[in-house]
């Protein structure tokens, strides 16, 4: 028998042709909940949906997480949003994923300060009038990777309060003839670390083609590089380091804590 590992809510409550009075929002459910036809109502709306489906999960025999798909909060909305979800798919809808990144960062910034440790997967757009062109001469995971590598290029302590937890395409229905990420692509999933509160040796398990390990510090900074998999942190300071390993086909990233 299968079950549902997931609730997802997508509903865009701040798209203004939706939510104004004759929108499809407005007619379909503020009205009908007694909820004005503005992004405030959609809005309300929005969150009493997302802390339903946190309450069904809750009370689930089976583990249930809780997301929701979101364009453009303000930074008001956004500690609202986090605080009332395990996972945030938020979209990243542009041409060039070289650009991806910055088009989104003001919205990271406002979950990282409001919500630490929130995990975040971004949406790409497959569309003709989005990504499309691009992927057609570039693979999937090539835009990723130009993604990650500018998070991690982030230097502000902002970027170490948020977990980023893949991405997402819309939809996949366009993404026929392109390349995906690589058969050689190591899962996230698939890497090992341990222990998860390092003290004195870190090890890695379960990576191939590994070329280099990159270790930053909260400020964002180099502190250690190597080419081994069983890392000394005995003299780096208690606090949070981000792990960046870089294969033969792919940079993955990995948040670790020294006690």
């Amino acid at each position: 028998m299968e079950k549902f590992d997931t609730y997802n809510l997508e509903f865009e409550y701040w798209d203004n042709s939706t939510t104004n009075p004759g929108g499809y929002y407005c007619n379909n459910y503020l009205t009908p909940n007694n909820l004005p036809c503005t992004v405030n109502g959609a809005f309300q709306f929005f969150i009493t949906i997302l802390q339903e489906m946190k309450t069904l999960a809750n009370n689930n025999t089976h583990s249930i997480k809780t997301e929701a798909y979101v364009g453009w909060p303000t930074a008001a909305q956004a500690a609202i949003i986090g605080a009332n979800l395990d996972r945030l798919r938020l979209h990243a809808y542009v041409s060039n994923p070289n650009t991806s990144f910055n088009y989104s960062k003001d919205r990271l910034i406002d979950f990282a300060n409001s919500t630490p440790g929130l995990n975040i997967s971004i949406i790409f757009s497959s569309e003709p009038n989005f990504m499309q062109s691009w992927l057609n001469n570039n693979s999937m995971g090539s835009a990723e990777h130009i993604y990650k590598a500018d998070y991690l290029n982030e230097s502000s302590v902002w970027a170490n309060n948020i977990n980023l937890e893949g991405f997402t395409y819309f939809a996949y229905t366009y993404n026929t003839g392109i390349t995906l990420s690589t058969n050689h692509h190591t899962p996230y999933k698939e890497l090992i670390t341990f222990p998860n509160l390092v003290q004195n040796i870190l090890t890695i398990e379960n990576i191939k083609n590994l070329k280099n390990i990159k270790i930053y510090n909260n400020s964002g900074q180099l502190v250690t590089e190597t080419k081994v998999t069983k890392i000394d942190f005995t003299n780096l300071s208690k606090g949070i380091y981000i792990l960046q390993l870089h294969t033969d086909n792919d940079i993955l990233t990995k948040k670790i804590i020294k006690e």
